[in-house]
């Protein structure tokens, strides 16, 4: 009887030394969102966390997104390598806003390995009603809420605001473009938005949509906004934003503008830090490297992470410091952001090539960032924190900073082809007849075909401004190419805007003709989705490569040359042509 305690202490035992191990086992799928109640009108992310042994990624199977709407996507991936094993862990984000308020579900997504199926738990969310909604769930006008000074009951106006009239160098605000309407159109309107002179522009490709009541008459309320930083101080005059309606089949154009808007720039406060190079907004930093074990003469990967809210396009390169026994190439950086709460957020990550020439461990020192906050008025200095890393016995040579930078700087080109150009034969002309018979003059066939022609045509138009009323989709697809050339020619008027214009030209031609918004996804990103379309791997190429060029163009010293400005509009206008007849 003295033992009847020992079945109790054995199980005890054994659950203790089994639930460590289980738990020791991470979920090869998690999903999460950055809160739990939102307004209807507001945007959540969602990341899906996929963990795996493999190199090729790993998608999940997404549920019914029913009570959602997809507005954004990002990826992104890391591969570890420790002591052989390798890990990869790819995060896919989702930017979702509710159709509907109530308690709504975010369904499981789920993931195949192995033939075991996984799952992630359901997310509930509780979505309101915006406060300013009137009864019946209809939304209000969107913005900041301000009325256009003027209205006198017109059928159709456009209202243009910013939401920071004061705002220092570098500080993101949002230029806001409203169009009011009371009465049809048809088709979609072309906006043409101003030059944005002394700013760098992003647009928000999602137009948000609303009604709004002035002077007792119901309006249909459209918004579009782009996001401006003020590039020098002093005061900046931004032009009226103008609107074109197409008219009908006997009736003119309605052209429609805003009136100009003056902002009051501030230079930013002396008593900058050494080492501050222009960054402004908020951030957090993080480093990390490769592995945490390495060779001798191998090189290895240090990522630095800014996350936060700002211009992550032009963000400066942090503050890097020699590391004694260690070579260092030159760094690379790529960007990705989104929309949420009418800001920008986003990151960008610098990734440097280190190589060890000694054994031993290291600890890595802190990259520092200086930035200037314009929220609370003063310069901020943030650090990473050590790096850790061991570093065993490797090869004797180190590799050619070619090899270590351009894996591919040995292929050649050894010869190319040669295409024989054939003349094209005279053409031969045919004897005119002395008196030709009645049926074969062109006047006579005129005479019969032309009331026909124009029934024909009146049949056609009717039915394309009908299809152009139902199907925006559509609409914005058959008129992408045509708003595309109106860009790159307001772009070719004014040097000023020329790789401004560039960049809007064909991430509006893509968004229009994919029906998605293109503008802030990540090169991988939107080679994929060119991919996905059947567009071949040298042109999707050749789209990023444009877009790069827009990118840095405004500050490389090539911005000032007319020529390189005027070959960049012709492969833009090239590219536009040739995606043109090869997207359906």
């Amino acid at each position: 009887m003295k033992f009847r305690w020992l079945p109790y202490v054995l199980v005890l035992c054994f659950c203790v030394w089994v639930l460590p191990v289980h738990a020791q086992a991470p979920a090869p799928i998690t999903a999460s969102v950055d809160r739990d109640t939102l307004s209807i009108n507001e945007t959540i992310q969602l990341t899906v966390t996929i963990l795996t042994n493999s190199l090729a990624p790993v998608l999940p199977d997404m549920p019914a997104l029913d009570d959602f709407e997809i507005v954004g996507t990002n990826s992104g991936s890391q591969l570890n390598i420790v002591n052989g094993q390798i890990s990869s862990s790819n995060s896919y984000v989702y930017i979702l806003q509710p159709r509907k308020s109530g308690e709504l579900t975010i369904g499981a997504f789920s993931l195949t390995l192995n033939g075991q199926i996984f799952q992630t738990e359901p997310i509930k969310m509780t979505v309101t009603k915006d406060q300013s909604s009137p009864p019946g769930g209809q939304t209000t006008k969107p913005g900041n809420g301000q009325q256009p000074a003027e209205v006198n009951g017109q059928d159709f106006f456009v209202d243009a605001s910013v939401d920071n009239p004061e705002p220092y160098i570098g500080q993101m605000i949002s230029y806001i473009v409203r169009f009011y309407q009371a009465a049809n159109v048809v088709g979609q309107p072309y906006y043409d938005a101003p030059k944005f002179t002394g700013f760098w522009s992003v647009k928000e490709t999602k137009q948000s949509q609303g009604t709004d009541t002035l002077n007792g008459r119901p309006y249909q309320v459209s918004e579009l906004r782009t996001f401006l930083f003020p590039t020098a101080a002093g005061q900046v005059t931004i032009d009226p934003a103008k609107l074109t309606m197409q008219g009908g089949f006997f009736e003119p154009d309605i052209n429609l503008q805003s009136k100009p808007i003056t902002v009051n720039v501030k230079s930013l406060p002396d008593g900058a830090p050494e080492g501050f190079k222009g960054a402004v907004g908020q951030y957090e930093i993080k480093a990390n490297m490769s592995t945490t074990q390495g060779k001798v003469n191998e090189p290895l990967t240090l990522k630095i992470t800014l996350s936060g809210k700002g211009n992550f396009n032009n963000l400066p390169e942090p503050i890097w410091q020699d590391i004694p026994d260690w070579r260092t190439f030159e760094s690379k950086a790529s960007a990705q952001s989104t929309v949420q709460a009418n800001q920008i957020q986003g990151s960008r990550i610098f990734e440097r090539l280190l190589v060890p020439s000694k054994e031993g461990k290291y600890s890595l020192p802190p990259v520092q960032y200086i930035f200037f906050d314009p929220i609370k008025g003063e310069y901020q200095t943030i650090r990473t924190q050590p790096v850790q890393i061991t570093i065993l016995p490797g090869q004797a040579e180190a590799p050619s900073p070619q090899a270590v930078l351009n894996p591919q700087a040995d292929v050649k080109q050894l010869a190319e082809d040669i295409r024989y150009l054939k003349p094209v034969p005279s053409v031969l002309a045919k004897a005119e007849s002395t008196n030709p018979p009645l049926t074969v003059l062109l006047f006579y066939w005129l005479a019969w075909g032309l009331p026909l022609l124009f029934l024909a045509g009146h049949l056609f138009w009717e039915k394309y401004r009908q299809r152009l009323e139902s199907d925006s989709g559509w609409t914005r697809r058959m008129q992408a190419r045509k708003n595309a050339r109106r860009t790159l020619e307001a772009g070719r008027k004014g040097s000023d805007d020329v790789y401004h214009a560039v960049a809007l030209a064909l991430t509006d031609f893509l968004s229009d003709k994919f029906n998605q918004p293109v503008a802030g996804l990540t090169s991988q990103a939107l080679a994929e989705l060119l991919s996905q379309k059947n567009i071949s791997t040298e042109l999707s190429q050749r789209v990023q490569d444009c877009l790069f060029k827009t990118e840095v163009g405004r500050f490389a010293p090539e911005a000032g040359n007319p020529t390189y400005a005027e070959n960049l509009l012709d492969e833009a206008e090239k590219l536009i042509d040739e995606l043109e007849n090869r997207l359906p």
